[in-house]
């Protein structure tokens, strides 16, 4: 039997000489399209040596259109206004814009099911270099997409851990 070296460092973990570093997604992209998630499976980023883990989590959400929700609103729309006073220096944020768009859209339906969606992603190898390489690809092309990706901390794994349900998993 192995005996079990483990190493914790802030951000990353090692066990038995495993290298193992956990991403959490939490924003993607504006559009879906069919095999946007098999990126993270398939990507440059994988190879032999890498071994990827990912899981997607939800968590049913409720919308409130009450008194901390218009603040909002009026917040996104004051800002939105306030920037597009003719100034060509001063142009909309495009996030404050989308946020506002899709903050008008929900209220006007107010029916139908939504949850909040996140992803984790474990990457893990014996090789350090591959290991690297691998975090280092990954990153890059997860930003370049336009996913927004939190690199997790231990602490960080006990509270998604604990959130949500484990929809699938490979």
């Amino acid at each position: 039997m192995l005996a079990n070296k483990i190493k914790l460092g802030r951000d990353r973990l090692g066990i038995n000489d495993v290298h193992v570093k956990t991403f959490l997604i939490t924003g993607f992209p504006e559009k879906a399209i069919p095999g946007m998630l098999y990126f993270i499976t398939h990507g440059e980023h994988t190879g032999p040596e890498i071994i990827i883990n990912y899981s997607l989590h939800f968590k049913p959400s409720k919308l409130k259109f009450d008194f901390k929700m218009k603040s909002k609103l009026r917040r996104l729309q004051r800002n939105i206004n306030t920037r597009q006073s003719g100034d060509i220096a001063e142009t909309a944020r495009s996030e404050e814009v989308k946020a506002l768009d899709a903050l008008l859209y929900l209220r006007g339906i107010q029916s139908g099911r939504y949850a909040d969606v996140w992803l984790t992603v474990a990457i893990s190898s014996d090789s350090a270099a591959a290991f690297k390489s691998s975090i280092d690809e990954f990153k890059s092309q997860m930003e370049f997409r336009d996913y927004i990706i939190n690199e997790l901390e231990l602490a960080d794994l006990m509270v998604v851990a604990k959130k949500g349900k484990n929809k699938c998993s490979q």
